[in-house]
């Protein structure tokens, strides 16, 4: 995925609020990434260490 994939998909999560939740579908198609979920959970499993990111 092109590295524009990895930065919306992040942006996105970041807005999600405190006490919500989404999925993985959810968050790839609002990155443009439609039918994509399956590398949203791939990204955000594999988050390099450091990054904190409230996604399980």
């Amino acid at each position: 995925m092109p590295p524009e994939f990895a930065r919306r998909v992040l942006a996105l999560l970041a807005e999600v609020p405190p006490g919500r939740v989404t999925t993985y579908g959810t968050l790839a198609e609002l990155a443009g990434y439609p039918r994509h979920s399956r590398h949203v959970g791939h990204l955000l499993g594999n988050l390099p260490e450091g990054v904190a990111a409230p996604w399980y």
